[in-house]
């Protein structure tokens, strides 16, 4: 692509186009298209080249026992443990290390159309242990990207009314009303939580968490990014694989556009 870029600028500059603020003029617009899509072009197969490494690291990285957990890429499969604190989600008031509560809001455009606003969302995390046969690694959550089963749901509007429960939630913790001046608001509302005792896949980059002591090894950011998910490490795997595959297809139709325009600059 940046070849081609270099030849429409070589055109421009060479092929009889005396004045190329003229030429510019003239092919302003396609000079844009061909711009425009090359760019997308390149980013879509720059993110899929990302998303298919990742892929192909994760599937060559074998779920180890905790016990025979080695420095660098690795996934483990265990149950969840508290280290030290323990969060309560507020709305099932499940015992977990992280939940997240989420609230939009549907809101009218003006012009027939809706979008979504978040209305309230809280999210928290806390430092847990993954406890398989072997024994128990640690995990630095704070930067970790959880993928997590829905635990509750639901949504209330003008024709329902929420539940006591979640009206009076957001009354108490978050200071906001399900009602407006004169309608209810139309809002959804989910919850996910990682529980005490859940079982997890966990991915990421195993180091020594104190190697003096020999206290075994800590899961955090690197080279395998941190990812918790309670649906199966096949699903996390599968899902940069799919995000890949989506990328290279909306790259290549990007790469057909970007011709098109290169023929219109050049014709």
């Amino acid at each position: 692509m940046r070849k081609a870029l270099a030849a429409v600028a070589l055109l421009a500059l060479t092929s009889g186009c005396a004045d190329l603020d003229e030429y510019l003029d003239d092919n302003w617009g396609s000079l844009i298209f061909f711009s425009i899509s090359g760019i997308v072009s390149c980013w879509c197969f720059r993110c899929a080249n990302e998303s298919n490494k990742m892929f192909e690291r994760m599937e060559s990285t074998p779920i180890s026992p905790v016990a025979e957990v080695q420095e660098g890429a690795t996934e483990i499969k265990g149950r969840v443990k508290a280290k030290d604190d323990i969060l309560v989600s507020p709305w099932g008031r499940k015992k977990c290390v992280y939940y997240k509560f989420k609230v939009e809001e549907e809101k009218s455009s003006g012009e027939g159309g809706t979008y979504t606003t978040t209305f309230v969302k809280e999210e928290e995390c806390v430092p847990f242990v993954v406890r398989d046969e072997t024994g128990e690694a640690s995990v630095d959550n704070k930067d970790a990207t959880y993928e997590l089963k829905l635990d509750k749901h639901n949504r209330s509007g003008v024709f329902k009314s929420p539940t006591p429960e979640l009206k009076q939630l957001l009354k108490t913790r978050y200071g906001k009303k399900t009602r407006g001046l004169i309608f209810r608001k139309a809002l959804t509302y989910h919850e996910t939580a990682l529980e005490i005792d859940d079982e997890v896949y966990v991915f990421g980059t195993a180091t020594a968490e104190n190697p003096a002591r020999n206290e075994g090894y800590l899961l955090q950011n690197g080279e395998m990014p941190l990812i918790i998910t309670d649906k199966g490490g096949s699903s996390v795997e599968l899902g940069y694989q799919k995000d890949g595959m989506t990328l290279m297809v909306i790259g290549g139709v990007a790469s057909c556009f970007a011709l098109l325009g290169f023929i219109l600059l050049v014709t």
